[in-house]
């Protein structure tokens, strides 16, 4: 067998990997924020300022995961970051003591928005399947799977309604964390099975001068997304239980239902032909815009299933632009800045979430405030993505036209 088809056949351990991790995060992501609040006891305004402490600490651990995984492999360093929610997971099921929770909240990278990519994707996963998979085919799959098996965390919500009554809240949350870090072990071993390409050997101390330039419009539009992002979804599963008094198995059919319709939104952006880059172009960037938009009639839903429906419409936008975004931000890189590059991209995504420590205050202030601001936010950022990249990303003229 060569090295090419073992590596086109070991891209099913990476789908294996991202299921697995994706239903373990995603029920992470959900409940910690329910968790901290109705078994700890944690004020909102506490919690969203935890979550603005992890997303500071995830963005050390994805800079120095970057630097790595251009040097010793991409496999490494997925595997490097798996260890830190695999942690976070056992202390979580393991003990009721608030320091460690703390300490597990930080430093684990299993809280921040809960959409349906958060368990699929890591820096070094993008960089991956950039250099290893680069059809737009491979990268749908890779969303696909990763929504679809969001499902699995949104199920492990549901659960919990039914094993209350039984074991306790603080036992069958407890449980289920569990379950979680048996299910990133798994990942673990997956990642473990991969073949990569042979490593293009990095030339420069930090990056390419081309890739650093394309690298900071990406990192500018994330600021933007991110922060709106930090507003209105790093604890919305504990902003919905506020608005609507839901019980977790609402919550988990919520977004349960959302990431189903995630899920859907990427495969049909696997079977459209855009045609040419700035089709492209548009196409994730009015993804972007409307995500932002649908969320501010959301926030004054009068019932929750209302806000469920058009949480479920954002959602397959979401998963409709995802894949777009995912091909754009890796087009402009060199070989071998592939790693630093998309850590960077991830660093200024989950740096500007730590706009989640103003979530709490806005929240016992008027409730509907963090999804009105970060609704606008992320339409603003949909509309400045496309402005940043148009220029590069023109249609080629016909023959015989000026260029």
């Amino acid at each position: 067998m060569s090295d090419a088809d073992s590596i086109d056949k070991s891209f099913k351990f990476l789908l294996i990997s991202r299921a697995t991790r994706s239903t373990a995060l995603i029920y992470g992501t959900i409940s910690i924020p329910l968790y901290l609040h109705k078994v700890i006891h944690f004020s909102t305004v506490l919690i969203g300022i935890l979550v603005a402490f992890m997303m500071v600490f995830t963005v050390v651990l994805v800079f120095f995961i970057g630097m790595f995984s251009d040097r010793f492999g991409y496999r490494n360093g997925l595997i490097i970051g798996e260890i830190p929610p695999l942690i976070a997971m056992a202390i979580l099921a393991t003990t009721t003591n608030p320091a460690l929770i703390i300490t597990a909240t930080i430093l684990g990278g299993v809280g921040g928005a809960p959409g349906a990519m958060r368990g699929a994707f890591y820096p070094g996963t993008v960089a991956l399947v950039a250099r290893d998979w680069p059809k737009e085919h491979d990268r749908s799959t890779v969303t696909f799977i990763g929504s679809a098996s969001a499902v699995g965390g949104s199920i492990f919500i549901i659960i919990l309604d039914f094993i209350t009554p039984v074991l306790g809240s603080g036992n069958a949350y407890r449980l289920l964390y569990g379950i979680s870090a048996i299910l990133i072990l798994a990942s673990v071993i997956s990642v473990s099975l991969l073949k990569e390409r042979e490593r293009i050997k990095k030339t420069t101390t930090f990056m390419q001068k081309e890739s650093g330039i394309f690298t900071l419009k990406v990192i500018t539009t994330n600021v933007v997304n991110g922060s709106a992002l930090g507003l209105s979804m790093s604890v919305l599963s504990l902003w919905i239980y506020l608005m609507y008094h839901a019980t977790e198995a609402q919550i988990g059919i919520m977004f349960g239902a959302s990431y189903l319709a995630t899920a859907l939104g990427s495969y049909t952006a696997s079977r459209v032909s855009f045609g040419t880059p700035h089709k492209v172009l548009l196409a994730a960037s009015l993804a972007r815009v409307f995500q932002g938009l649908l969320l501010v009639p959301m926030a004054f839903m009068p019932t929750f299933y209302l806000a469920g429906v058009f949480f479920a419409i954002r959602s397959a936008v979401a998963g409709f632009g995802t894949p777009n975004r995912m091909g754009i931000n890796v087009s402009g890189i060199k070989g071998g800045d592939f790693g630093t590059s998309t850590s960077l991209q991830g660093i200024s995504m989950r740096a500007s979430q730590s706009t989640s420590g103003a979530t709490g205050y806005l929240m016992d202030y008027y409730l509907p405030m963090p999804l009105v601001l970060g609704g606008f936010i992320q339409a603003f950022a949909g509309f400045f993505y496309y402005k940043m990249f148009s220029k590069s990303r023109k249609d080629p003229a016909p023959s015989g036209s000026e260029q």
